[in-house]
C-alpha cells in the first residue's frame, strides 16, 4: 500500500507554523514510498547520462516566444469564482495566476475571433457545465 506524504514548499524558513506561511504556499502530496524513490533514483541516473533532450531548444523557443510581447489577460468568469473562505485573501489571487499562466501558455492552441481568444464560447461552455452539475 502507498503511502502518501504531504511536502511543504516555504517561502521563508523562521517559523513553518505561522499562518502566513501556510497562506504562502501549495501543498502538494507524493509518493514516498521505496519503490517510488528507486524509481526516481533510476530516472535521474538516465537523464544524467542521456544527451540534451531536443525537446528542450523547442522549450526555450516557446518561452522566447512568450516573452516577446506583454498580453493583458482577463478572466471573464472571475466573478462567478467562489472561495469557501473568503477570509484568506491569497487564494484569489493564486488562482486567478494559476489560470492567467495557463491560458497565456495555451494561447497558441486556442481558437481566435478579431485577435483574441472566443471568450463568449468558453462562458457559453462553462455556463452549460454549470448547469448539468446542478442538474445531477
Amino acid at each position: 500500500m502507498r503511502r502518501e506524504r504531504c511536502v511543504w514548499w516555504l517561502a521563508r524558513v523562521e517559523d513553518p507554523g505561522d499562518d502566513q506561511v501556510m497562506n504562502r504556499m501549495l501543498t502538494v502530496w507524493i509518493d514516498d514510498s521505496l519503490e517510488q524513490d528507486e524509481r526516481v533514483l533510476a530516472h535521474m541516473k538516465e537523464a544524467e547520462a542521456d544527451a540534451e533532450d531536443p525537446a528542450l531548444s523547442v522549450c526555450r523557443a516557446m518561452w522566447e516566444v512568450l516573452k516577446e510581447e506583454r498580453l493583458h489577460i482577463s478572466i471573464p468568469y472571475a466573478e462567478q469564482v467562489q472561495f469557501s473562505v473568503p477570509a484568506n485573501r491569497r487564494n484569489p489571487g493564486m488562482l486567478f495566476d494559476l489560470i492567467k499562466a495557463s491560458a497565456l501558455l495555451h494561447r497558441f492552441q486556442r481558437e481566435h475571433y478579431d485577435g483574441g481568444p472566443d471568450l463568449r464560447r468558453d462562458q457559453r461552455r462553462l455556463r452549460r457545465a454549470g448547469d448539468e452539475a446542478d442538474k445531477k
